[in-house]
Parts: structure tokens; sequence; C-alpha cells
């Protein structure tokens, strides 16, 4: 039996590991919202990648994405933590996600007017209620009566009245925290 040299190639192809990423959105999440969860995949590795979710508040999941609805009822931001296992070509990555801030659902109490009743010619003060939730800086926004406008937490306003009849006058305020807004 004789064998001959007979050359075999083979190729080698070398794994480059997969980087791998995640975070929710939006991103600060208003209480009572829905976030998404994503998972961003490098390429790198071989195959298909697989996915395994764990996270507060029961978050769990096997797709590349994963939404959870979180509820903030304290007076202060919060932040929820979640991580992803993900598998591609036999290589097991697990990754921490950047955790997600979850702020309270902004409110704010009744303005008020001082003095309430005023004589003919008084100066008003409206004064914006307490503002609770939201996370960010407040912004005010005066609209009313007599052409009121003005972007403090108090406006002043002088009112006069030429006629024997009581007047009322009635002003709102926006109030913009963050991403939220509340007119009262």
């Amino acid at each position: 039996i004789t064998l001959a040299n007979v050359p075999y190639n083979i190729s080698l192809e070398r794994e480059i590991e997969a980087s791998i990423s995640c975070l929710a959105s939006p991103s600060p999440l208003v209480s009572g919202s829905t976030a998404t969860w994503e998972v961003v995949v490098s390429d790198g590795g071989f195959g298909t990648p697989t996915f395994v979710w764990r996270g507060d508040d029961s978050l769990t999941g096997t797709t590349r994405s994963v939404t959870k609805t979180y509820t903030n009822s304290t007076t202060g931001d919060i932040t929820k933590k979640a991580s992803v296992t993900v598998t591609k070509g036999g290589v097991i990555s697990n990754t921490e996600c950047t955790p997600l801030s979850v702020v309270p659902v902004l409110s704010v109490s009744q303005c008020t007017a001082n003095p309430n009743p005023a004589d003919s010619g008084a100066t008003v003060t409206w004064g914006a209620g307490t503002v609770t939730g939201g996370s960010g800086t407040v912004s005010y926004e005066w609209t009313g009566d007599d052409s009121l406008r003005g972007a403090t937490t108090n406006v002043t306003k002088s009112y006069t009245n030429t006629t024997a009849v009581t007047q009322q006058k009635s002003a709102n305020v926006k109030v913009t925290k963050g991403s939220q807004e509340v007119t009262s």
C-alpha cells in the first residue's frame, strides 16, 4: 500500500467576542409608564445570539428587548436595574444595564390669589401651588385675565373695577419639570 502525500487545507477562523451593552428608554421614566430595555450586540462571535433578562420588579424575558411598567409612589426618584445574559457562538456574556431612573408623577396644588377678595386698585399676588414629583428644573408660565403673564412662582397684577358689580378674575399656571407639565 502506498500513501501519497496529498495536501489538505483547513481554514481556522478566530472567534471575536461580541461587545454588549444595554439600557432602558425613555430615561428618566415617569411613574406609571412603560420602559423598553434593549440590548445591543456588536458583530463578533458566531451564530445567532440568545438572551435571558433579569431585573427589578420581576423583569424577565428572552428577546432582544423587553418592556416593563414601573411605578414610583415616593417623593423622589428611584432606580431600577436590569441585566442580560447573551449567548453567542458558545460564548456567554453577563451584562449589567445602565440603571433606569423612575420619577414620580408631577403634581401641583391649586394656585392661590391674595388678597381674595380684593379691593379695586389693589395688587393681587397669584401663587403657584406646591410642586411635587417630576425631575429637573421647575419653570412656570402664567396666563390670565387682563393680560396677566409671568414666569415665576408668584406673579402680581393690579385690577381696577369701574363698575358697581363684583368682577371675577382668573389665572392659570403651567408648571413644567423635566418632561412633565401640569396646569393649575
